[in-house]
């Protein structure tokens, strides 16, 4: 729908109105996308809006009258009251709720220019709600246009006011008075942002977070205290929200085996794991002296628990920055030796896990280094059996309680360990059975009084706590002292800002077993699992987490130690580059010209040129057209590639794999959505093609799912065995065809 303006004056009070309408419309989503605001609030202030839009469209003429609106809100104070008391119980909560009816009332009854400055009060509220609740990158996004919108509305009053006061105002046309509104705005946003952030990284900065204290709670995320229902973990790992991100300072040797370690549980009660020794010990901070502004108010924590360096320690450093999530525990990958980071008070509880309990509801940024050496099977193997009475703080007892349970438990785990005469082997045999004779799901609800028993005799599948509980157990029967751990696995790699993307999907539980003069050492029973990356989808997500990974980096942590490391940077590489710059510039302006004049005498003296050009160019256009095709195939050549180099990583399983599912179909075994790895082999009945599935369905699991990247090259083997199959099985149905003609 087209509008059409007789004067100037229309076209501003239309222009007006619109920007206030979307300046308030901005703050009220900028709100409710942080997932803080509750679900009837949303709804209903967002029908609101989406009402008084109808009226810029010409669709409604609602609205409220002064009479109108003093009776609504006469009818809310009743409401407010019990809001208080009886709904949301929270004075905040409640006040909130009279603030956004406020804003719906200002809405459909804004008339004079109080009101304007009422809802231009309140959209300024709301994006400041926003900002205190969330330090996602959406947040800037939708700041940009909260600005934008801002701008417009701010310079449109202004116009529509002096309209308003001059006698004999001067008429214009609407449309162009429309466009140059527009432009304005855009214009001066613009320089406010350029003039915004040359300031912002100029001024001294701090990070004292002076509205911190009204931020709401951090995101909760169950399974990391001292009390963990059977099964909190396998919620956690359906959601795809990052919960931290990891920079290594070098490439960590066998990634995929790294694990960081958060709650260690001791007790058993059958359906949920606990602590009851709460004692800690509160580590010695050492403040960091060195002259560097990069390191202003650091402190660092040795962690006095440590056992003795073994022999051939394997020191890994590297950066956490852990967004704001619900749990006091530090994530470090076994073994820690020290935490660096603007910390004041670190404890240490009796099961070797860190506690921060002044955590903010903002992101945590600290360094860690890890002992990542494990002793070889054979040390471990002559370890010896006979345990001391006291483990650490806790006696051995705890780590060898059990509940009641059901006798087939014990007998099994004698049965799987029957071939086994030292613990390391016990432990291994039980990790492999669980590995190899069990299923993985995330959807399995468990009945019954004993969920342990149903997981091993019964459903036979199940998420890594039932897998780690279930050997926990089994080793306690025999004896050997255990305690499960709960934490996360490595995450994935983000190439682009060049860290470990780790998601709640990535929760984990494993098992770590005492073996005297070595410690606590990690055993993990579960079998590989996971979903699926969407490829077309993949480098979005990664470019997307790399803005994020900046916008922490130097707007959220942005403080005077990174303004000092920002100005040196600068200045080394300034001139550098504006040097570099104009001689690139300058050398490939004197080849583009040599080139164009050499092409100019080239078609002048040869009439074939000129034929060539055009075929090149239409070559050139079939290659645009055909990109995504080209990408793909580049994309899988790439993976080889890696693969012969000796750099395979978890993706190129899955590419892999979706060569082979692109096989299948070809052969009529179309692999539904949702269906797993597994059940889809099930569906595979081709007698040439199935076994040669079966195997490589095998190795994928353990290749993308069990961390053992250096079985890709065995999937091209397979891959090149079920097309040599596939083809053997097409002559061999054109020979039985001939002969029965």
């Amino acid at each position: 729908m087209r509008r059409e303006w007789r004067h100037g004056r229309e076209a501003i009070d239309y222009f007006f109105e619109l920007s206030l309408f979307l300046f308030v419309a901005t703050g009220f989503f900028s709100a409710a996308i942080t997932g803080k605001l509750d679900t009837p609030t949303v709804l209903l202030v967002g029908a609101a809006l989406a009402l008084r839009s109808l009226a810029f469209l010409g669709l409604s003429r609602f609205s409220l009258s002064a009479t109108a609106v003093a009776r609504l809100t006469a009818v809310y104070f009743f409401f407010y009251v019990a809001d208080v008391f009886l709904l949301s119980r929270s004075f905040v909560d409640a006040t909130g709720h009279l603030v956004f009816f406020v804003l719906v009332m200002k809405l459909f009854s804004a008339r004079i220019n109080r009101d304007y400055l009422y809802l231009a009060l309140l959209a300024f509220m709301e994006m400041l709600l926003a900002a205190i609740m969330t330090i996602d990158t959406t947040f800037l996004m939708f700041f940009l246009v909260f600005l934008l919108f801002g701008i417009a509305t701010f310079t449109s009053y202004e116009i529509r006011r002096s309209y308003l006061r001059a006698a004999c105002p001067a008429e214009a046309p609407g449309g162009p008075m429309l466009r140059g509104l527009g432009v304005t705005a855009a214009l001066v946003s613009v320089g406010v942002l350029l003039l915004a952030g040359l300031i912002f990284f100029v001024i001294p900065r701090f990070t004292t977070g002076y509205l911190s204290r009204f931020a709401p709670k951090a995101q909760q995320v169950a399974g990391f205290g001292d009390n963990v229902e059977l099964g909190e973990i396998g919620e956690i790992k359906k959601s795809n929200t990052v919960m931290m991100r990891v920079r290594y300072a070098m490439d960590p040797p066998r990634v995929q085996e790294l694990r960081f370690r958060g709650v260690a549980l001791t007790l058993f009660d059958g359906h949920r794991w606990h602590n009851t020794n709460a004692s800690t010990i509160v580590l010695s901070a050492i403040s960091l002296v060195t002259g560097d502004p990069a390191q202003s108010g650091m402190a660092r924590f040795v962690l006095q628990r440590r056992l003795r360096p073994e022999p051939g320690a394997a020191w890994l450093q590297y950066t956490v920055m852990l967004e704001p999530i619900s749990t006091e525990h530090l994530f470090l990958i076994p073994k820690g030796e020290q935490v660096v980071g603007r910390i004041r008070l670190l404890e240490m509880d009796s099961n070797d896990s860190l506690l921060l309990r002044d955590r903010s509801a903002s992101a945590l940024r600290y360094e860690a280094t890890s002992n990542i050496y494990r002793p070889p099977a054979n040390l471990l193997r002559a370890a010896p059996a006979d345990y001391p009475g006291r483990i650490g703080e806790n006696p051995l007892d705890v780590y060898l309680q059990l509940p009641q349970l059901d006798p087939r438990i014990p007998e099994l785990a004698r049965q799987v360990t029957a071939t086994a005469d030292n613990e390391y082997d016990r432990a291994r045999l039980i990790e492999e059975y669980l590995r190899t004779q069990f299923g993985y799901t995330l959807d399995l609800p468990f009945t019954g009084r004993d969920p342990l028993a149903g997981f091993l005799f019964d459903q036979r599948r199940g998420h890594c706590e039932y897998f780690a509980s279930a050997m926990a157990v089994m080793l306690r029967t025999l004896g050997v002292p255990t305690r499960l751990v709960n934490g996360f696995l490595p995450g994935e790699f983000n190439d682009i800002s060049r860290v470990y993307m780790v998601r709640a999907r990535d929760a984990h539980s494993w098992v770590e077993v005492y073996f005297p003069a070595y410690g606590w050492v990690t055993f993990d029973p579960t079998p590989a699992a996971g979903t699926q990356v969407v490829a077309s989808l993949y480098r979005i997500s990664l470019w997307l987490d790399a803005l994020q990974t900046f916008w922490l980096d130097w707007v959220v942590s942005y403080d005077f130690s990174r303004q000092f490391l920002l100005a040196r940077n600068l200045d080394r590489g300034s001139r550098r580059a504006t040097a570099e710059t104009q001689n690139y510039i300058r050398l490939r302006y004197r080849r583009l010209s040599d080139w164009l004049s050499g092409l100019r005498g080239r078609v002048k003296s040869d009439p074939r040129v000129l034929p060539a050009l055009i075929v090149l160019c239409g070559l050139s256009l079939a290659v645009f057209l055909s990109a995504g095709q080209i990408l793909e195939a580049w994309r899988r050549s790439a993976s080889r590639a890696r693969t012969r180099a000796g750099r395979a990583t978890a993706r190129d399983a899955t590419l892999a794999y979706q060569d082979m599912l692109d096989l299948l179909a070809r052969r009529g075994f179309e692999k539904p959505l949702g269906m797993s790895a597994r059940e889809f082999l099930s569906t595979v009945r081709d007698p040439a093609l199935a076994p040669v599935f079966a195997r490589f369905t095998d190795v994928y699991e353990q290749a993308r799912f069990g961390g053992l990247v250096s079985l890709v090259p065995q999937l091209h083997a397979l891959l090149a065995d079920a097309r040599l199959a596939r083809r053997r099985s097409s002559e061999l149905g054109v020979r039985s065809s001939q002969r029965t003609r």
